[in-house]
């Protein structure tokens, strides 16, 4: 930078959802910040994860902390269907992001069995905890023949439970949650981008790059704001003393110079913590890929990954297993089927903020 810059806007954060918070600004002359020190909220390992502004309470059960692991702060997967993609499509830019298919949705009862989510008319007629006249309902469903609601009032008490706990969870908006659903039916149950949601952070970052805002990323930034009560404005205390000008508001101290704006709009974070356990395996726990909630006292979420992603060393898997309530036991393990022996690295930590379990959409 040089001796200082003026912006008419300063943006913190580069997570996704900042991302897609900012494309709605439409404003370029505008600077993004982040003393995070990286695009997005992917981290390599868990020395760099133990780091992150986001996390608190990052725990090594078991290994060297030294595994070549790209780890979430805030894990999730997204719907083909979901309205970000078409943000994704704007860009330009999809033909340099690979998505990996996540290709099984399992609900785990409180017994322990496991039950397939549907997503194709195939995967409906081999369910095997559909009755034949509840195959023929959903598949009137989708010939448009009843409606979501009529269905829903002919299936017994325990397909209800599979199907609304298996695709809402504990979520609140489990309308909206099923609507997701049937809107993505025919489609894998969902994605996850290789290399972690670091790369669609940067992607975005990128087009907004060249549609003229600036980016500063630096853990030791410091934002300062004028006292709205004083006429003073910032004085710049170089040879020429410059003044900046009074409607600057905001001035930000980096080490790469010094950035003033007239406004700033602060990254959103929910104080709403979630509890995280990312167990790197030899072997998968319920398939290469897949999505999980998981009834114990309350619902746990669970995302397998594969090393195709290149989040995990070669012929080895990542999972994530996430609580709302409490940090994640052996004992909520348990249903999982994870073996002591197949275990290469396990990292408990808490997120200091809110996130989405299973989707990005805004």
């Amino acid at each position: 930078m040089e001796k200082f810059e003026l912006f008419d806007l300063g943006f913190e954060g580069t997570t996704i959802r900042d991302c897609l918070r900012f494309r709605k600004e439409n404003i370029s002359n505008a600077i993004v910040f982040d003393d995070n020190g990286i695009y997005g909220s992917t981290y390599c390992g868990y020395s760099s994860l133990r780091n992150s502004k986001y996390v608190k309470d990052c725990i090594l059960n078991k290994g060297s902390g030294e595994s070549k692991l790209l780890l979430e702060a805030f894990p999730a997967i997204f719907r083909p269907t979901d309205k970000h993609i078409v943000e994704l499509e704007k860009t330009g830019m999809m033909e340099f992001l690979r998505l990996i298919k996540v290709q099984k949705h399992f609900y785990i009862d409180s017994s322990g069995k496991v039950y397939k989510i549907p997503y194709t008319k195939t995967e409906v007629a081999d369910s095997d905890f559909l009755s034949l006249k509840e195959k023929n309902l959903i598949g009137s469903l989708f010939k448009g023949s009843l409606s979501l609601e009529e269905v829903y009032r002919k299936l017994s008490r325990k397909t209800r439970e599979v199907l609304v706990n298996g695709i809402a969870g504990e979520n609140r908006d489990c309308s909206e949650r099923i609507y997701r659903y049937a809107r993505n039916f025919g489609n894998v149950p969902f994605l996850y981008p290789e290399y972690g949601l670091k790369e669609i952070s940067e992607m975005f970052s990128r087009c907004n790059s060249m549609c003229g805002a600036g980016y500063v990323l630096d853990n030791t930034l410091v934002v300062t704001v004028r006292d709205e009560g004083s006429s003073d404005a910032f004085s710049l205390k170089q040879k020429d003393s410059e003044i900046v000008p009074s409607e600057y508001m905001y001035k930000i101290d980096t080490a790469y110079g010094t950035v003033f704006t007239k406004s700033i709009i602060k990254a959103e974070h929910k104080e709403q913590v979630s509890y995280i356990r990312a167990v790197n395996t030899r072997r998968p726990i319920l398939g290469k890929t897949f999505f999980a909630f998981v009834q114990r006292k309350s619902v746990m979420k669970v995302i397998g990954l594969n090393s195709d992603t290149e989040c995990c060393p070669e012929g080895t898997y990542l999972t994530y297993i996430i609580k709302s309530d409490s940090p994640v036991t052996e004992e909520d393990m348990k249903p999982l089927g994870i073996e002591e022996k197949d275990v290469v690295e396990d990292i408990s930590y808490q997120t200091k903020f809110s996130f989405e379990f299973d989707s990005l959409d805004m």
